[in-house]
């Protein structure tokens, strides 16, 4: 890979249809940002030449059961509680919500009746930054870049 200059890699959108998972679990089973980025560095890419893109936003789902809450649960893609981060600070603001950190994935994610949604806070935005510092990687970027205006 001599002629890569430089390769922004967004790690999000890690879904699966039928069920709830996160849109940019750090790490665990199947599709992760570990996982995706330790690919590219097995396949000899210069670790200075990874950008590890961190998503200022998230996905809604619609649980099939309000009662089960838990990553993977039955539901699928949708509803209004999804978006930027701004929009997902308002929703979990106004109130309702019972807020989850999955200790495996590294991120939070969040429930409330027949809604969930999967994002990221400060708490999984500083793993993932020290993530990058481990692997001495070249940086991080975020997208979109309006959606951190949560105060």
């Amino acid at each position: 890979l001599d002629v890569l200059v430089l390769f922004n890699k967004k790690t999000s959108s890690f879904r699966e249809g039928g069920h709830t998972s996160h849109n940019a679990p750090l790490s665990g089973h199947g599709e992760t940002v570990h996982a995706t980025i330790d690919y590219w560095l097995k396949h000899g890419t210069d670790p200075k030449k990874l950008l590890l893109g961190l998503p200022l936003y998230g996905k809604g789902y619609k649980l099939d059961n309000g009662n089960d809450h838990k990553v993977g649960a039955k539901g699928h893609e949708g509803g209004n509680t999804g978006g930027n981060y701004n929009h997902i600070c308002k929703e979990l603001k106004a109130g309702g919500w019972a807020q989850h950190w999955d200790d495996q994935a590294q991120v939070p994610y969040a429930s409330k009746g027949n809604d969930w949604i999967t994002y990221d806070n400060a708490r999984s935005i500083q793993k993932k930054l020290e993530y990058v510092l481990e692997k001495k990687l070249g940086g991080s970027f975020v997208w979109p870049v309006d959606g951190d205006d949560c105060k």
